[in-house]
């Protein structure tokens, strides 16, 4: 805190000096930026610090935010009976530009780094799948059963067939498989970007007559329990043999299984219709 202190001080010196000679505050609009970071540094400082469980003798922080108002007071009986007009006036202003200014730059820094935080994630989860499709191609090779079981085999069947279904949807700037524990896909646009799950199955025949479907668990875990809201983002069936995809917003999954007449995948339209309406769930549009 002494850091904010010594530039705040310095600035109001500056400040104080112009007002003396007669200049105006537009000559040390730098000086009025730097008095104001100086001072929000110090009274933030403060702030946390009595809020902290660990929070040792406030006395100190409390004369410092004293000299602050001692400070603005004598600014203010120097410009309003030696300055000009609106003096006082037109310094409240500089000051709430300054403000203004400072809450746009942290605000424009938070955004950078969350860019960077994304594109760090976005590139682990690349890594990632890239791993995952090496190890695929290398257990395609070998004798059936040998290390992947069938399901297994289908999942990631499924998962290509989901990613190259995703690359085609309109405003898709990019996809690759992730395959972490709740994550199969990730996709993103110029707003962001969009975690996928992947199930995928082969035809139920119904020995009982009914219409043939396609019977997915979307439990997670050993005990297949409903996925918990921010797992991820959107669920993607896959009907494997039919090369089709049907979209849905985790939102948007009530139940832990759900049986999908084949008839549905024979839609030509089926993947852009729920590819919309689960982007438009997930982003808030409806």
């Amino acid at each position: 805190m002494l850091a904010e202190l010594a530039a705040a001080n310095a600035a109001f010196q500056v400040v104080k000096q112009f007002v003396q000679n007669g200049r105006e505050i537009a000559d040390c609009a730098d000086k009025v930026a730097t008095y104001v970071n100086a001072t929000e540094d110090l009274r933030r400082k403060a702030e946390k610090k009595k809020r902290s469980p660990f929070a040792s003798n406030d006395l100190e922080e409390f004369m410092h935010l004293e000299k602050l108002k001692q400070q603005e007071e004598e600014l203010k009986q120097l410009m309003i009976w030696h300055g000009r007009p609106n003096l006082w006036t037109d310094w409240l202003n500089y000051q709430a530009v300054a403000r203004k200014n400072r809450q746009a730059a942290i605000a424009a820094q938070r955004k950078r780094n969350r860019q960077i935080i994304e594109v760090i994630t976005i590139a682990l989860l690349i890594i990632a799948g890239f791993v995952g499709a090496c190890h695929a191609c290398v257990v395609d090779g070998l004798p059936e059963g040998a290390i992947v079981s069938g399901e297994t085999r289908t999942g990631l069947i499924g998962e290509h067939i989901a990613c190259a279904t995703v690359l085609s949807m309109p405003g898709i700037m990019g996809a690759a498989m992730a395959q972490q524990d709740k994550i199969d896909l990730l996709a993103w646009d110029d707003v962001g970007y969009l975690r996928i799950q992947v199930k995928s199955r082969n035809i139920l025949p119904e020995a009982d007559g009914r219409t043939p479907s396609y019977h997915f668990n979307y439990g997670m875990g050993l005990t297949k329990k409903k996925a918990e809201r921010g797992s991820y983002d959107i669920i993607a069936s896959v009907a494997i043999d039919r090369r089709k995809v049907i979209f849905t917003a985790l939102d948007c999954v009530g139940t832990v299984s759900k049986r999908i007449r084949a008839r549905r995948f024979d839609d030509p339209d089926v993947e852009i219709d729920s590819w919309r309406h689960a982007l438009a769930v997930v982003r808030g549009d409806i």
